[in-house]
C-alpha cells in the first residue's frame, strides 16, 4: 500500500469511537413521566390580546418543564419573569403531570425565590402533614 493511492488510504481507514460523556443517573434510568424534570423560560414573546382595530401588544415568556428521562416537554404561558408567575406555572404542570420527585434548573432570581419564598413551605407542609 502506498501512501498517495486514494483508493488504499480510503479502504484502509481507521475507524473512531464516539466518545460519550458521564450523564446524570437521572438522564438513564427509567422512571415516570416528568419524575425527574428540568425547568427553564424562553422568550420574550409578543403576543396580541384582542382582535380589535388596535389590538394591544404584550410581552409573554414560556415556562418550559423537559422530562429527564423521556425527553417530553411541558410548555407554559407565563406573563412575566417573577417568582409569582412562576410559581402559577409550576401549580399548573403539577395538577396536570403530578409532582415531580426532583426539580432542576439554572439559577435564576425567579427561581430561587420561588424555592425560598413558596416552595419551601409547602414541602415542610407536606412533609409534617404525611409523617403524622
Amino acid at each position: 500500500m502506498c501512501r498517495s493511492c486514494i483508493t488504499c488510504s480510503k479502504t484502509s481507514a481507521i475507524t473512531q469511537q464516539q466518545m460519550m460523556g458521564q450523564l446524570p443517573a437521572s438522564r438513564v434510568t427509567p422512571s415516570a413521566p416528568f419524575n425527574h424534570t428540568g425547568m427553564d423560560f424562553a422568550g420574550p414573546f409578543i403576543i396580541k390580546k384582542g382582535h380589535t382595530r388596535r389590538p394591544v401588544y404584550l410581552k409573554a415568556y414560556a415556562c418550559l418543564f423537559v422530562c429527564f428521562s423521556t425527553k417530553a416537554v411541558h410548555i407554559e404561558l407565563v406573563s412575566d419573569l417573577t417568582s409569582e408567575a412562576f410559581f402559577a406555572a409550576l401549580k399548573s404542570f403539577v395538577a396536570r403531570r403530578g409532582c415531580p420527585t426532583h426539580l432542576q434548573s439554572d439559577n435564576g432570581s425567579n427561581f430561587v425565590g420561588a424555592a425560598e419564598g413558596y416552595l419551601c413551605p409547602l414541602v415542610r407542609e407536606d412533609y409534617s402533614n404525611s409523617h403524622r
